[in-house]
């Protein structure tokens, strides 16, 4: 399956370990690429914050 994302920035090439990919569902993958792409990072600090 090929999904296309809009977001912060070009993502270039991705790629998963074989303990993820069997670890992790797809549908989960993909939504913690699309938060990250989007630049919802979650919890960081100050200092992380402000590289943004």
């Amino acid at each position: 399956m090929t999904h296309h994302f809009i977001g912060k920035f070009r993502l270039g090439q991705i790629l998963a370990t074989p303990g993820v990919l069997e670890s992790i569902c797809e549908d989960d993958r993909i939504s913690a690429l699309t938060r990250h792409h989007n630049g919802d990072w979650g919890e960081v600090s100050e200092n992380d914050k402000a590289e943004q």
